[in-house]
């Protein structure tokens, strides 16, 4: 979607009779150099000239709204707009910065085009700002290893008490100021930012490693952008001291390592740029993993939780990917979670204008968080509260309901891995089709209330909304280790998980979706792992053997089966 821009065309009239066509004339220079814009505010230094919009006779007044704003006798003074209060001022003749105008009258207005309603109907709309979930302070800081303060002020809704309590606002006091707070929580080494009245300048932004398509992917590839220090402009009074490092703020939102010296944002000079679109209350999120949405999941819970810790309902919000990330079926799911009311401003678009920032959101980074603790050792929690209200919150927001569509309905689900796009797939399940098909022949007739279905998806060109359907109407979830699997984070609780490895690789992250959520997660290490390339065990195909498999899965098998046959028996 196109950004939304609103760009100030400032007309000094040279006479005092300032007509329709010297409006129009400085309104088409000036449309050349903003093409992308949605709202055009002509601001006319004339004290003469009436404030009624043109007509509409033109085409591109229909595309581009004209406001009219109106300035007194600007008494020979030469106009200039200041980026960081979006408002006019005009330089006197001693040279000296002054208000031509009170800043509420020439304040950049908001206007965001309407978008598809991707709002459930029974949905109740979104407040623009949320009551945030209150936690006492634990007694003791850090958290013990293991121990439940480390499962509720870590991974639970004590996560946004900490957020907060350990905060620090910076360059606050002055009107003039940027102001800014940095949160920060080193014990899982979660961090955000939220900044107010700062400019972003991406235009001569480059991309890490950038790829044309999914083929080329590999570890090299890197959407981000690299740092420039003169991207980002802020006002500051005061000392610079540590606080506004680069650091601090932006480090893991881009490549490339940061240093100690760099800092977050520079003073704005004569040639910071002046034509600025303004965002006001933006949710700023960066993918490194693009190809995996593991990882992209983990992004748009660190930014919804960090929305309750400031208390921001979505309807408030505007999406900004601070990246060149390829497209990804997940995409939908970010955008209608955290600003489904307004287009998404994407990376593209920042490189191509300077946009100023009333208030900003930087969200903490996709591979940190409530998603990536205990990946490679024991889970010590287990119900959790702000874990499964995510889920649910998402479930609703895609319209899928919570429970299955038909109740009696007995299905197993095998997320299936396979070649796509061109891309060399790791840990493929070989024999997948035959040990299906013996599974349907064994089972036929296992169900008292019909034939149980077995199906097998490969979920990547799914939309989100269908992967979820799928998922809560599964009674069991089957697939190889990979970043598919996160799709039982919309599994109903008691749903049994069977997750799939080649013999020595060790990662747990689904086990600990199960964990929190309440789905029976198991674990297969039989058959025989396949050499494809490499000796690495994360990169090891699987073949398995019918007999031990149906060992494993038999028992775990007719307990689903039995739990699903519960409540129809009596009937």
């Amino acid at each position: 979607m196109a950004m939304v821009l609103v760009v100030n065309v400032l007309l000094v009239s040279e006479s005092a009779d300032s007509s329709e066509t010297t409006r129009f004339k400085a309104y088409a220079k000036a449309k050349s150099n903003i093409e992308e814009a949605n709202t055009v505010n002509l601001i006319v230094l004339d004290d003469t000239v009436n404030s009624t919009e043109p007509n509409g006779s033109s085409s591109d007044s229909s595309i581009f709204p004209i406001q009219i704003l109106r300035v007194s006798d600007p008494s020979q003074s030469e106009a200039s707009v200041d980026p960081m209060n979006s408002s006019i001022h005009s330089s006197s003749k001693s040279g000296e910065l002054i208000d031509t105008t009170a800043s509420r009258l020439l304040a950049t207005p908001r206007i965001y085009p309407p978008t598809h309603n991707i709002r459930s109907e029974y949905e109740v709309e979104d407040a623009l700002d949320l009551a945030p979930k209150r936690v006492n302070s634990p007694e003791v800081w850090p958290p013990l290893p293991g121990s439940q303060d480390e499962c509720l002020y870590l991974h639970d809704y004590g996560l946004l008490e900490r957020l907060s309590t350990l905060s620090s606002s910076h360059c606050v006091g002055d009107a003039r100021n940027s102001p800014y707070t940095f949160y920060h929580v080193p014990a899982i080494e979660l961090k955000a930012t939220k900044l107010d009245n700062f400019v972003l300048d991406m235009r001569n932004a480059q991309v890490a490693q950038s790829i044309s398509s999914l083929a080329q992917d590999g570890g090299g590839h890197d959407p981000r952008f690299k740092y420039t220090p003169n991207s980002s402009f802020c006002t500051c009074a005061g000392p610079r001291t540590a606080a506004l490092r680069a650091t601090n703020i932006w480090e893991d939102l881009v490549a490339e390592r940061l240093y100690a010296n760099d800092v977050s944002c520079r003073a704005p000079t004569t040639q910071t740029p002046r034509d600025v679109a303004t965002v006001q209350r933006a949710i700023v999120v960066v993918w490194k993993d693009d190809h995996n949405p593991f990882f992209q999941i983990s992004g748009i819970l660190n930014a919804w939780v960090m929305m309750r810790v400031l208390g921001w309902g979505s309807s408030s919000t505007q999406l900004v990917t601070l990246d060149r990330a390829l497209p990804s079926p997940v995409d939908d799911l970010r955008h209608t979670m955290l600003g489904p009311d307004r287009p998404v401003i994407g990376g593209d678009e920042l490189q191509k204008h300077v946009v100023r920032f009333d208030t900003a959101l930087l969200t903490p980074y996709e591979a940190r968080g409530p998603m990536m603790s205990h990946l490679n050792d024991d889970q010590p929690c287990y119900a959790n509260e702000m874990m499964r209200d995510f889920p649910d919150e998402a479930l609703r927001t895609m319209k899928v309901g919570a429970h299955k569509t038909d109740p009696k309905r007995c299905l197993v689900t095998v997320i299936s891995r396979r070649p796509y796009g061109g891309r060399r797939i790791q840990r493929v399940w070989r024999n997948e089709d035959e040990i299906l098909s013996q599974m349907r022949s064994d089972y036929k007739f296992a169900y008292r209330f019909g034939e149980c279905e077995f199906q097998s998806l490969d979920f990547v060109n799914m939309t989100v909304h269908d992967q979820m359907q799928i998922m809560v109407d599964s009674d069991v979830v089957i697939g190889m280790h990979g970043a598919g699997m996160v799709n039982v984070m919309w599994t109903r609780p008691e749903t049994l998980v069977v997750e799939i490895f080649p013999l020595r690789r060790w990662r747990w992250g689904y086990r600990n979706l199960c964990q929190y959520l309440g789905c029976s997660w198991r674990e297969f290490r039989g058959g025989s792992d396949v050499f494809v390339q490499t000796t690495d065990p994360n990169d090891m195909d699987k073949r398995l053997w019918y007999d031990e498999w149906k060992r494993f899965f038999d028992p775990l098998f007719c307990d689903a089966i039995a739990r699903l046959e519960q409540p129809f028996s009596s009937s």
